[in-house]
């Protein structure tokens, strides 16, 4: 069994803010509705008296719902609407991202095909959607790479569609794990190597680039073991962060030796590349 946890909204700026608020809470999946957002949680999971007493302190009017899990998937398939997403530089289609049910866009040269289910990761997400961008400028030919907190999988696929020979692909949950598994065989994809941990390890051969489309938190726990998993030289992607931390990842990221080199903001979410130099 499921419960969600219906939170009415009245614009994106305050869904992220809560999405941002509950960032470390153990949750399946998020959705973002027009009017609300919905966090489902399994029914025995303790985290739900957090968000609950959170809610109440702040005296937001919410309702719960429950779901049987077998309606889940399903649930999911019908609010996932395929995606197209712009190359940075002129706009034109750059990639794009269907479920199975979808049909193809021949015209459009790269695809990705991500099967929901309850891992994030679809594209659709500001920070999926800029960590695309960002790595679309950089080059992936030969190089290794580190997804840390894949989610979906669905950087990691990105990634080897780039020209990465060797990726890792981490995450602390088993359904991502399970989901990413799926999506790497849908979309035939050679070169990753799925792992489940709960934290960044120390690569013993640091890699080329590091994604990190994760939240500050957990960066700031983990930044130590991300730039020692690094290469002189390579290249770590931050994402999962709101404008109002800036400074504060910035800051984070220059004390660990790190250099920055961009910084983009859509729709409230920062995406970074630092360098380690």
């Amino acid at each position: 069994m499921y419960t969600n946890i219906i939170i009415p909204c009245n614009n994106i700026s305050e869904m992220e803010l809560w999405i941002a608020k509950f960032s470390e809470v153990q949750f399946l999946g998020i959705e973002e509705r027009p009017t609300e957002l919905v966090i489902s949680m399994e029914k025995d999971n303790p985290d739900i008296e957090l968000v609950l007493q959170q809610l109440k302190m702040s005296e937001t009017v919410f309702s719960l719902e429950t779901l049987e899990p077998t309606n889940w998937n399903a649930h999911w398939e019908s609010q996932f609407e395929p995606i197209v997403i712009p190359n940075p530089i002129d706009d034109t289609p750059m990639l794009y991202i269907r479920a199975h049910f979808h049909p193809q866009r021949p015209e459009i040269a790269k695809e990705i095909c991500i099967t929901p289910k309850m891992s994030f990761g679809t594209g659709h997400h500001a920070t999926t959607l800029q960590m695309i961008q960002m790595m679309s400028q950089l080059s992936f030919s030969g190089k290794s790479v580190l997804d840390f907190g894949t989610g979906t999988g669905i950087l990691a696929i990105y990634a080897e569609m780039l020209g990465a020979n060797q990726i890792l692909a981490i995450d602390y949950d088993p359904w991502c794990i399970e989901n990413t598994q799926e999506n790497l065989q849908t979309n035939d994809c050679k070169k990753i190597t799925v792992l489940q941990a709960d934290h960044c390890p120390e690569l013993i051969e640091p890699v080329d680039i590091i994604l990190a489309n994760i939240n500050l938190n957990v960066i700031q726990d983990n930044l130590n073991a991300i730039v020692k998993s690094t290469k002189m030289g390579g290249k770590i992607l931050f994402s999962g962060v709101l404008d109002h931390d800036k400074e504060l990842l910035q800051s984070s990221i220059e004390n660990a030796g790190l250099q920055v080199t961009q910084v983009k903001l859509f729709n409230q979410w920062l995406v970074v590349c630092a360098e380690r130099a």
